[in-house]
């Protein structure tokens, strides 16, 4: 962790839950995390004229990477190896035990309970593992979506984007996907302003994203 405190801090409370060490009072330390998963660090830093307010930081930690193909349903909620990234602490990705499948069963399926959420702007993520496609001579993302705008005038208008990271730099490989209330994105009609859940297995759309721009490279989601 690279400290980047301003005003001349002298002394450092990093707190580092599920790392090791837990704990650290160094300006930058260096931190293992054994498992993969996401992780909230926190640091108070402390000069003259006494303490800052808690900074708290969302790491996402990568396992292994995932040899292709893979598959994953959610039926037991989000796997530890997902990241959850919610920059503001509000409304974000969670999980619904009781959908209407595309199968037509009932079952879990990952949501983003956001009707009533005001705010303009945000985007949070929902991080997928590394998936390695390095010997692969093809490559896709396939999964199904349903989705009801939240109002007739199209005002409040969402999106879901796809975009690839480069393992372990971060780096940013480009956008694969994206669709918008206003542009595509919706499966059913709008449902003005309350939380939606499909009622018919017809509301459910399979999208499939072309990842061979990507081939050779160890990626994520």
């Amino acid at each position: 962790f690279n400290n980047r405190s301003i005003n001349c801090p002298s002394t450092y409370a990093w707190v580092f839950p599920g790392g090791t060490p837990a704990t650290s009072t160094d300006a930058s330390p260096t931190v293992t995390f054994a498992a993969a998963g996401t992780y909230m660090v926190s640091l108070v830093a402390k000069n003259s004229n006494g303490d800052s307010d808690p900074k708290n930081f969302t790491v996402q930690v990568q396992g292994a990477a995932l040899v292709i193909p893979y598959s994953e349903t959610f039926a037991s909620g989000i796997p530890a190896a997902w990241g959850v990234l919610n920059p503001d602490g509000r409304q974000t990705w969670t999980t619904d035990a009781n959908t209407l499948l595309k199968d037509g069963s009932r079952g879990t399926a990952v949501v983003m309970p956001f009707a009533t959420y005001a705010a303009v702007g945000q985007r949070d993520s929902l991080q997928s593992p590394t998936l390695d496609l390095r010997n692969q001579p093809l490559a896709s993302l396939r999964f199904d979506l349903a989705y009801a705008p939240t109002d007739q005038l199209g005002t409040d208008n969402d999106s879901l984007a796809v975009v690839a990271y480069l393992a372990c730099t971060k780096t940013k490989l480009g956008q694969v996907y994206l669709k918008s209330a206003a542009a595509g994105l919706a499966t059913t009609l709008p449902r003005n302003g309350t939380i939606y859940s499909p009622s018919s297995t017809s509301q459910w759309r399979q999208e499939n994203v072309d990842l061979g721009a990507f081939l050779g490279k160890q990626i994520y989601l």
